[in-house]
């Protein structure tokens, strides 16, 4: 990877140009696709950045589901 660039082909449209963050967001319409407002210039990292919408699983359950499926 020279220039610290991917040098990769788009699946989604074969761009043969090099892959880039917006060229992905815009490409695959991230905005739409993790419903986050236009606005945000990077969605990738907003949604990583957010609080989880549930809380955590207790260990009894954990334990009990791995039970389970072992």
């Amino acid at each position: 990877m020279p220039n610290a660039r991917a040098s990769s082909i788009c699946r989604n449209c074969n761009d043969n140009q090099h892959l880039s963050r917006n060229h992905v967001i815009s490409c695959f319409n991230l905005h739409a696709f993790l419903n986050v407002p236009y606005v945000v210039p990077d969605p990738i990292s907003f949604v990583l950045n957010s609080p989880p919408t549930k809380r955590p699983t207790p260990n009894s359950n954990k334990r009990y589901w791995k039970y389970i499926w072992s």
